[in-house]
Protein backbone atom coordinates (compact mmCIF):
# COMPACT_ATOMS: atom_id res chain seq x y z
CA UNK A 1 0.00 0.00 0.00
CA UNK A 2 1.22 3.50 -0.67
CA UNK A 3 2.32 5.32 2.51
CA UNK A 4 -0.18 8.16 1.97
CA UNK A 5 -3.04 5.64 1.85
CA UNK A 6 -1.86 4.07 5.11
CA UNK A 7 -1.67 7.55 6.65
CA UNK A 8 -5.19 8.45 5.57
CA UNK A 9 -6.65 5.15 6.76
CA UNK A 10 -5.23 5.64 10.25
CA UNK A 11 -6.12 9.34 10.40
CA UNK A 12 -9.72 8.53 9.46
CA UNK A 13 -9.83 5.71 12.03
CA UNK A 14 -8.55 8.06 14.73
CA UNK A 15 -11.03 10.79 13.80
CA UNK A 16 -13.94 8.32 13.88
CA UNK A 17 -12.79 6.90 17.23
CA UNK A 18 -12.43 10.42 18.67
CA UNK A 19 -15.88 11.52 17.48
CA UNK A 20 -17.52 8.41 18.96
CA UNK A 21 -15.65 8.94 22.26
CA UNK A 22 -16.66 12.60 22.43
CA UNK A 23 -20.28 11.73 21.71
CA UNK A 24 -20.26 9.01 24.37
CA UNK A 25 -18.59 11.25 26.96
CA UNK A 26 -21.03 14.08 26.25
CA UNK A 27 -23.97 11.71 26.61
CA UNK A 28 -22.53 10.38 29.89
CA UNK A 29 -22.40 13.97 31.17
CA UNK A 30 -25.99 14.59 30.08
CA UNK A 31 -27.14 11.35 31.73
CA UNK A 32 -25.47 12.33 35.01
CA UNK A 33 -26.93 15.85 34.83
CA UNK A 34 -30.41 14.42 34.28
CA UNK A 35 -29.83 11.76 36.97
CA UNK A 36 -30.34 9.00 34.41
CA UNK A 37 -28.52 5.70 33.94
CA UNK A 38 -25.24 6.41 32.10
CA UNK A 39 -24.72 2.79 30.99
CA UNK A 40 -25.72 3.23 27.33
CA UNK A 41 -23.70 6.44 26.83
CA UNK A 42 -20.75 4.78 28.58
CA UNK A 43 -21.05 1.87 26.14
CA UNK A 44 -20.84 4.36 23.26
CA UNK A 45 -17.66 5.77 24.79
CA UNK A 46 -16.41 2.21 25.27
CA UNK A 47 -17.10 1.41 21.60
CA UNK A 48 -15.03 4.42 20.51
CA UNK A 49 -12.16 3.34 22.74
CA UNK A 50 -12.39 -0.29 21.59
CA UNK A 51 -12.27 0.85 17.96
CA UNK A 52 -9.25 3.03 18.76
CA UNK A 53 -7.43 0.15 20.47
CA UNK A 54 -8.25 -2.15 17.53
CA UNK A 55 -7.09 0.32 14.86
CA UNK A 56 -3.99 1.18 16.93
CA UNK A 57 -3.15 -2.55 17.14
CA UNK A 58 -3.33 -2.77 13.36
CA UNK A 59 -1.14 0.34 13.16
CA UNK A 60 1.40 -1.38 15.43
CA UNK A 61 1.41 -4.37 13.09
CA UNK A 62 2.01 -2.11 10.10
CA UNK A 63 4.73 -0.23 11.99
CA UNK A 64 6.59 -3.40 12.96
CA UNK A 65 6.23 -4.83 9.45
CA UNK A 66 7.62 -1.56 8.07
CA UNK A 67 10.53 -1.63 10.52
CA UNK A 68 11.36 -5.22 9.56
CA UNK A 69 11.31 -4.25 5.87
CA UNK A 70 13.42 -1.16 6.62
CA UNK A 71 16.16 -3.31 8.15
CA UNK A 72 16.69 -4.89 4.73
CA UNK A 73 16.89 -1.48 3.04
CA UNK A 74 20.26 -0.12 1.96
CA UNK A 75 19.31 3.25 3.50
CA UNK A 76 20.14 3.29 7.18
CA UNK A 77 17.88 4.47 9.96
CA UNK A 78 19.34 5.31 13.33
CA UNK A 79 18.82 2.40 15.71
CA UNK A 80 18.27 4.81 18.60
CA UNK A 81 15.51 6.53 16.59
CA UNK A 82 13.78 3.19 15.94
CA UNK A 83 13.96 2.25 19.63
CA UNK A 84 12.62 5.67 20.66
CA UNK A 85 9.81 5.44 18.10
CA UNK A 86 8.79 1.95 19.25
CA UNK A 87 8.91 2.85 22.96
CA UNK A 88 6.92 6.08 22.39
CA UNK A 89 4.34 4.24 20.29
CA UNK A 90 3.96 1.45 22.84
CA UNK A 91 3.63 4.03 25.63
CA UNK A 92 0.74 5.71 23.82
CA UNK A 93 -0.81 2.29 23.14
CA UNK A 94 -0.54 1.44 26.85
CA UNK A 95 -2.41 4.64 27.65
CA UNK A 96 -5.11 3.81 25.09
CA UNK A 97 -5.52 0.30 26.53
CA UNK A 98 -5.73 1.73 30.05
CA UNK A 99 -8.50 4.10 28.98
CA UNK A 100 -10.38 1.15 27.48
CA UNK A 101 -9.98 -0.89 30.69
CA UNK A 102 -10.98 2.09 32.83
CA UNK A 103 -14.15 2.67 30.81
CA UNK A 104 -14.98 -1.04 30.62
CA UNK A 105 -14.72 -1.31 34.40
CA UNK A 106 -17.45 1.27 34.75
CA UNK A 107 -17.82 4.76 36.07
CA UNK A 108 -16.46 5.59 39.52
CA UNK A 109 -14.71 2.23 39.90
CA UNK A 110 -11.14 1.45 40.99
CA UNK A 111 -9.25 2.49 37.85
CA UNK A 112 -11.08 5.80 37.56
CA UNK A 113 -10.98 6.71 41.26
CA UNK A 114 -7.38 5.94 42.23
CA UNK A 115 -4.89 8.57 41.15
CA UNK A 116 -1.95 6.15 41.05
CA UNK A 117 -3.49 4.36 38.05
CA UNK A 118 -4.04 7.65 36.26
CA UNK A 119 -0.49 8.80 36.98
CA UNK A 120 1.21 5.56 35.95
CA UNK A 121 -1.01 4.41 33.09
CA UNK A 122 -2.34 7.58 31.51
CA UNK A 123 -0.08 10.51 32.40
CA UNK A 124 3.37 8.85 32.53
CA UNK A 125 3.13 7.10 29.13
CA UNK A 126 2.31 10.41 27.44
CA UNK A 127 5.21 12.14 29.18
CA UNK A 128 7.56 9.33 28.09
CA UNK A 129 6.34 9.54 24.48
CA UNK A 130 6.62 13.33 24.34
CA UNK A 131 10.12 13.44 25.79
CA UNK A 132 11.34 10.66 23.51
CA UNK A 133 9.94 12.32 20.41
CA UNK A 134 11.26 15.75 21.37
CA UNK A 135 14.80 14.48 20.90
CA UNK A 136 14.15 11.67 18.42
CA UNK A 137 11.77 13.67 16.26
CA UNK A 138 11.33 11.86 12.92
CA UNK A 139 12.35 15.00 11.02
CA UNK A 140 15.79 14.91 12.65
CA UNK A 141 16.48 11.21 12.23
CA UNK A 142 15.04 10.06 8.94
CA UNK A 143 17.09 10.37 5.77
CA UNK A 144 16.10 12.88 3.17
CA UNK A 145 15.98 16.54 3.97
CA UNK A 146 13.60 19.36 3.36
CA UNK A 147 14.74 22.65 1.80
CA UNK A 148 14.80 24.20 5.30
CA UNK A 149 17.07 21.43 6.60
CA UNK A 150 19.37 21.90 3.60
CA UNK A 151 19.46 25.64 4.28
CA UNK A 152 20.25 25.10 7.97
CA UNK A 153 22.97 22.60 7.09
CA UNK A 154 24.47 24.92 4.47
CA UNK A 155 24.28 27.90 6.84
CA UNK A 156 26.10 25.85 9.46
CA UNK A 157 28.80 24.96 6.93
CA UNK A 158 29.28 28.63 5.99
CA UNK A 159 29.48 29.77 9.63
CA UNK A 160 32.23 27.22 10.35
CA UNK A 161 34.47 28.91 7.78
CA UNK A 162 34.39 32.28 9.57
Amino acid sequence: MPPKLVLWIFVICDVVATIVQIAGAALVGVAYSNQEDPTTPNNILLAGLAFQVFSFAIFLGVLFWTLVKARKSPASISRSFVVALVVATLAVYLRTCFRLAETAEGLLETLSTHEVYFGCLEFAPVVVAVYLLVYWHPGRWLKGSTPLQKFERDAGDVSRHY
